[in-house]
């Protein structure tokens, strides 16, 4: 485990401690699985699997956890889920069809445009009537953000810059200070949040 879990997660959170308990799931379920990521709770994060083999019992789990993301959401929440790579057997599927927004990250060179593209039109009849997918590419190099959205069949394209030393810094739960705010992945960050957010 890296970044701010580095001291390591409690027995009692994880989303292998909600799959052992049966559905519906209430949101004080969640919040006491999920660990604190500053003094006031504010954030909070919810451990999950590290390889998608550990996903295939947790299809009931998945369901469960959307519906109470959409309770939190009601109540002034913002929920973010990181599904990580897409196209195995035990992939989220609920999440992915059911997620208010959903966003794509990805390389802005064609050995990663091509796969996600692939991924975009797959999702599509899932997403149906949903807001269209975002693409944050890292990296875009030459290609424009029109044009990577062309490609990639996406509604809107967030580039990223590369910044190898931020990345790190907050891989590791370096704290960075002043360098990491000022920082282009930060600042790109900062705006990639108010943007999702309007």
């Amino acid at each position: 485990v890296t970044g701010p879990l580095v001291a390591g997660i409690p027995e009692s959170a994880g989303i292998s401690v909600l799959a052992a308990a049966r559905p519906p799931l209430t949101d004080e379920q969640v919040i006491g699985c999920s660990v604190a990521l500053d003094d006031d709770a504010q954030r909070m994060v919810l451990p999950g699997v590290v390889d998608p083999l550990q996903a295939r019992p947790l299809a009931t789990t998945w369901t469960a956890l959307l519906e109470v993301a959409r309770v939190l959401s009601e109540s002034g929440v913002d929920v973010v889920v990181d599904l990580g790579r897409l196209g195995h057997r035990h992939e989220p599927s609920p999440w992915l069809a059911g997620a208010d927004l959903l966003m794509l990250v990805g390389r802005g060179d064609l050995a990663s445009v091509l796969p996600t593209a692939v991924a975009v039109r797959s999702l599509a009849p899932q997403r149906a009537g949903r807001t269209a997918s975002i693409a944050v590419v890292v990296d875009p190099g030459a290609y424009p953000s029109s044009e990577l959205a062309a490609a990639l069949g996406v509604g809107e394209v967030v580039t990223v810059p590369r910044d190898e030393w931020a990345s790190r810094a907050v891989l590791e739960g370096v704290s960075g200070g002043l360098r990491l705010g000022r920082s282009s992945l930060m600042r790109t960050a900062r705006a990639l949040v108010d943007r999702l957010a309007q």
